[in-house]
């Protein structure tokens, strides 16, 4: 669906409510738009997560968009090696919720 044209998006229907401020269950799932082939079509996938260790940042995304990079990649048009699924959409913005014991660059 976003087939001709870069555009940058935001559905309500794939934003997460995990809840309580704390993050720390076994896993948890999280809601993605991601292409299984090179015909360019997005389509709703949840994967699930592992809880954040002492190096990582947990960044609940707000908005993501999809560049005409992330086209390309999706469509396989780039000479490269093309793996699926592939979930697009390196811009974006959000808090971040939580920070490991050993992140020192960010702050809740």
């Amino acid at each position: 669906f976003f087939r001709d044209s870069a555009q940058a998006f935001f559905l309500e229907t794939f934003k997460m409510d995990f809840g309580s401020s704390s993050i720390r269950p076994d896993a948890y799932e999280a809601a993605t738009l991601t292409a299984f082939d090179s015909r360019g079509e997005l389509k709703s996938w949840k994967v699930n997560r592992r809880t954040p260790k002492d190096s990582d940042v947990f960044i609940r995304i707000h908005f993501c968009g999809i560049c005409h990079s992330d086209l390309h990649s999706i469509r396989c048009e780039w000479p490269s090696t093309h793996h699926f699924p592939m979930t697009p959409g390196h811009e974006i913005t959000g808090l971040v919720e939580e920070v490991g014991a050993k992140v020192t660059k960010f702050k809740r």
